[in-house]
């Protein structure tokens, strides 16, 4: 059997259920599939051209929809007002259930980037104009709100970086834009603690993505992260990530548009740590760095770390700023303040 939109009227009330078949309803919602069971209770009322929804339930064997509301205007232009609720959707499914018109980049991104994982519950609330008939028009969304927990996601955010894996947290949606709550999971050896991506301007000529997160774990890892091919913003300055030592906690941002051909170019990119026992060995003149309290922040225009460290067997002070514009007149300044046993320090 299949659904259509204020067709095979039943009469004034209507009540049905149904077994394995298909569901398609026009665009905006644009859906299109196969379905194991479904049931619907509602009445038609003035003169057949109001329709109210009391339940409408569809299982898509597995990922299960139900949704109430009510539609006016079924002789001409109708408008649409649904309340929504979807519960146990595998991510590998969103492509076959979110609307076709909906958001193109996003959903594009959003299908191809996001691999593991399932929306575990989602409630959502959305209005929209359906013409009825004829050649009325396309059909538009009017309003979009919504919101739904997730867990156990796959994401590659910044390919070919290191995927997020088993991301958890909460998401908001709304008409022009989703909002990611994350409250869990891990890139590489580093565990997320805390994070927000945005995809936003939707419907626009370029949706943007946003991504600020809070990681901790070992100075390798955080290092080989900045270090991947795709960001290269270690390269020049002979630090091999797997021989240093430390901990940290760093707070990553990125921005890019939401392209098929992306440069890096596009990418803001920024960074603030702390970081606690640092290593580098060989970086100052030849000589280890050890026992390094730094802080580093980083943006696209250069980089810059300070702190104490030990400079071979000298305890000090250490200040290093690089700039990654190729036409500075000074790309890097170094610095270092040595406090001798029994010699007092500057200031």
């Amino acid at each position: 059997s299949a659904w259509k939109l204020a067709e095979n009227r039943g009469g004034p009330r209507s009540a049905r259920a149904g077994g394995p078949g298909r569901v398609r309803l026009p665009l905006p919602l644009g859906l299109d599939t196969a379905i194991k069971s479904s049931r619907f209770r509602g009445e038609f009322t003035d003169g057949w051209r109001r329709l109210r929804v009391d339940e409408a339930v569809i299982d898509f064997d597995g990922p299960r929809i139900s949704a109430a509301g009510v539609a006016h205007g079924l002789d001409g232009e109708a408008t649409l007002d649904l309340r929504a609720t979807v519960s146990d959707l595998p991510t590998g499914r969103l492509k076959e259930l979110w609307p076709q018109d909906a958001a193109v980049n996003a959903r594009l991104w959003i299908t191809e980037n996001i691999g593991a994982g399932r929306l575990e519950a989602g409630a959502f609330e959305l209005a929209a104009v359906i013409p009825v008939g004829g050649d009325g028009g396309a059909a538009r969304l009017t309003s979009l709100s919504g919101d739904f927990s997730f867990s156990g996601l796959e994401v590659a955010y910044f390919r070919p970086l290191p995927p997020l894996r088993e991301v958890t947290g909460t998401a908001k949606v709304g008409l022009d834009r989703i909002d990611f709550q994350v409250t869990g999971g891990v890139v590489d050896s580093l565990t997320v603690e805390d994070g927000q991506v945005r995809i936003t301007e939707f419907g626009s000529p370029i949706e943007w993505m946003s991504i600020d997160a809070v990681l901790r774990g070992k100075v390798p890892a955080a290092l080989a992260l900045l270090d991947n091919p795709r960001l290269a913003l270690l390269a020049g300055y002979g630090i091999d990530p797997a021989k240093t030592r430390g901990t940290l906690a760093t707070r990553l941002a990125f921005r890019f548009p939401l392209l098929d051909d992306l440069h890096l170019a596009r990418v803001e990119i920024a960074a603030a740590a702390n970081a606690r026992g640092v290593a580098l060995p060989g970086p100052a003149a030849g000589l280890d760095i050890t026992d390094g309290d730094l802080t580093l922040q980083l943006d696209g225009k250069g980089m810059e770390i300070t702190g104490t460290a030990r400079v071979g067997p000298v305890p000090g002070k250490v200040k290093w700023r690089e700039s990654f514009d190729p036409g500075a007149v000074l790309q890097g300044e170094y610095g270092f303040v040595g406090l001798f046993a029994g010699a007092a320090g500057p200031g």
